[in-house]
């Protein structure tokens, strides 16, 4: 059976879940989760990620592949990386990222052997980046730094200065908190170990500065100067995403402004690469939020976001909004009509919504998604103009005692001026929400109602617009998302 046919396989089964969403980046099947080795590459997208082939759960990992040449329309390769048995990954080949060379891309991922987690080296000359190459010298770094106690030490950035290479391992010090460490190369293989680049602080009890661990770390440069660190925080609860921009100067990041990227429960382990225009293009994994029993009746688990434009403003403050080729999914747009009550003429569960309300108000705005008639199951989404901050309200967006619901709430900056802007991508159990192209709440629902698509705005009365769009596909050449 060659690998389309068993791709194809394994994604009809999985197409029987009414949840499983249609644009966004999935899996074959089985489990998904963090993006790896972003990268565009010969004008074509590459995303890896992590990924369990034998079954919905977190278990021995590979790296999956799929490309795209707009970053929304996508085709399943082979794996990528695969464990091997005697090797230093031999438990698993776990996130890390990719580095053009020019004649050839090198990974940097974490191999797992035991309880040993150590930088590995794999290489690929293939236009396609199909076949790879693990250095024999692996693991690169044979231990970690002797005078840090590191309760664990994986995932891996990589950037360079001049003609030199530098590595951000992140890990949690003991009694300290998260840290990114920083090492330095001139060939990717022989590395030293210089000092943290940053760290975290338990002492402040505040998930803002870095809580208990940190791990995933994406650290870049804009072409404006400005120097940004994304870190997932392991050890929090919520796990939280956290950013960090700052006065970078000798491989040290001194931290200035820093906030959340996402104000979702779902968002984790993004990772972001420069394309070939010069924009900071970020993934995240979106996280499943039902019981692992009903990730695997479903036979699948996990999904990408959406692509995301990275920019870091003035202020300091990292920036993210929706990249434009999410247009490219639109295949119908719906003539929306609002009666005097909110309610709307729209419904669906794989839709674009963007809505407008006048700024000069002191209620909460915004939609009501994915209702029934009968109210058992809806998601709110608002926005409030005295405090400044968007709502997402999962409690009630299904009945099913296997999913888990939320409150998520994320500050907006205020220095908005002008009507307030609320793009909502719904795609079955995926809900990402971007208000004023600042910030951004992902969500996951599963209604038990097949009839839960209803839609209505909230204080219809200040709406301005609003506009629907009914979306496409992201995998259109194999057998994948053709459930009704």
């Amino acid at each position: 059976m060659d690998m389309a046919t068993s791709f194809d396989l394994l994604s009809n089964q999985v197409n029987a879940d009414c949840h499983r969403p249609r644009y966004h980046v999935v899996s074959p099947g089985n489990w998904m989760n963090d993006p790896n080795g972003l990268i565009q590459y010969q004008g074509t997208y590459h995303l890896f990620y992590q990924y369990n082939p034998n079954n919905p759960q977190s278990d021995t990992k590979h790296w999956g592949h799929v490309t795209s040449p707009d970053l929304v329309h996508w085709r399943h390769l082979p794996i990528a990386l695969t464990p091997s048995p005697e090797g230093p990954d031999a438990d698993g080949c776990y996130s890390g990222c990719a580095i053009d060379l020019g004649s050839e891309v090198a990974f940097l991922y974490t191999g797992v052997r035991g309880d040993n987690q150590l930088p590995c080296v794999a290489t690929s000359s293939d236009n396609d980046l199909i076949s790879w190459n693990k250095y024999q010298g692996n693991p690169v770094i044979g231990q970690t730094p002797p005078d840090l106690d590191l309760v664990f030490y994986r995932d891996h950035t990589v950037w360079s200065e001049g003609n030199t290479w530098y590595m951000g391992i992140a890990c949690r010090i003991r009694d300290i908190g998260g840290a990114v460490l920083v090492y330095r190369s001139s060939d990717l293989r022989q590395w030293e170990y210089l000092h943290p680049l940053t760290t975290g602080n338990l002492d402040r009890g505040d998930p803002l500065w870095g809580g208990t661990g940190w791990e995933c770390p994406d650290f870049f440069s804009t072409p404006d100067g400005h120097h940004a660190l994304i870190v997932s925080g392991h050890d929090d609860h919520p796990k939280n995403v956290l950013w960090i921009t700052g006065d970078y100067q000798y491989q040290r990041l001194q931290p200035g402004a820093r906030g959340l990227i996402d104000g979702g429960p779902s968002f984790y382990a993004p990772q972001s690469f420069a394309d070939d225009q010069g924009r900071r293009v970020m993934f995240g994994w979106l996280r499943e939020r039902r019981s692992v029993a009903a990730q695997v009746r479903a036979g699948w688990s996990g999904t990408m976001s959406l692509p995301r434009v990275l920019s870091i403003n003035q202020d300091g403050v990292l920036i993210t909004v929706p990249a434009p080729e999410n247009a490219l999914l639109r295949e119908r747009q719906v003539e929306v009509t609002v009666g005097p009550g909110g309610e709307t003429n729209v419904s669906g569960d794989t839709l674009e919504l963007l809505a407008t309300f006048d700024p000069a108000i002191d209620l909460p705005v915004g939609l009501n998604v994915r209702a029934n008639d009968d109210g058992t199951e809806i998601t709110r989404i608002h926005y409030s103009t005295p405090d400044h901050a968007l709502t997402v309200d999962t409690r009630r967006s299904s009945t099913d005692p296997d999913t888990q619901g939320a409150i998520s709430v994320l500050p907006v900056l205020e220095t908005h001026d002008g009507p307030v802007t609320m793009r909502v991508y719904l795609d079955r159990s995926v809900i990402e929400v971007f208000v004023n192209d600042q910030v951004c709440i992902t969500e996951r629902i599963y209604p038990a109602d097949p009839e839960s698509t209803g839609i209505s705005v909230i204080g219809a009365t200040h709406l301005m617009s609003l506009e629907s769009w009914e979306m496409g596909r992201a995998f259109e050449e194999s057998g994948d998302e053709q459930a009704s």
